[in-house]
């Protein structure tokens, strides 16, 4: 017997109909890793990029239609190419900092990676005027898929502050709109 699914998209592909639906699926990877060697971070270093092992026991899915993962724990990027273009995709990241001094402390992804004109988008900025540890830094962001370059090369997050910090990943949560 067909599964529901399949009887309303047989059912709207019949009468035309259809147009205008959009589909959600979103995943958590939960990072074991930096929890007992957290990323470190030199001053003023541009290079120092989150990780994410995604095996942790606060792993989340929900996927129905079996979607591709975007994040690749092997690559530790973002691969967009099951994607077209028009999807959003909205993403939480989680961290957990510590930090020696007054600092500023920026999240940015580095998008199109290998491509001719790679970009990088602002994704969350904090201060802190003292030193601090064990700060949960918690970070939205919304991408709207608009670009081919965007989507056929990879993505990843950057830590960027002038100061030395140490940056615990707790997940990436991340939920993909498909219209």
């Amino acid at each position: 017997m067909p599964s529901v699914n399949l009887l309303l998209e047989q059912i709207l592909a019949a009468s035309g109909g259809g147009g205008g639906f959009a589909k959600v699926y979103h995943f958590y990877d939960n990072d074991t890793a930096t929890a007992t060697t957290p990323i470190s971070h030199g001053a003023a270093s541009a290079t120092t990029f989150l990780t994410n092992d995604a095996i942790g026991v606060g792993n989340r899915v929900y996927n129905p239609d079996s979607k591709a993962k975007l994040w690749n724990s092997t690559t530790q990027k973002f691969d967009f190419s099951s994607l077209k273009l028009g999807d959003v995709v909205s993403f939480r990241f989680d961290l957990t900092i510590s930090h020696g001094g007054a600092q500023e402390v920026n999240l940015k992804m580095s998008l199109a990676e290998g491509a001719t004109f790679p970009y990088e988008l602002n994704v969350s900025h904090d201060y802190y005027k003292t030193a601090s540890t064990g700060v949960t830094v918690t970070a939205e962001f919304k991408l709207p898929l608009t670009s081919q370059p965007t989507l056929d090369n990879p993505a990843r997050i950057r830590f960027a502050s002038l100061t030395a910090a140490t940056i615990q990943v707790n997940g990436f949560y991340y939920e993909v709109t498909e219209v």
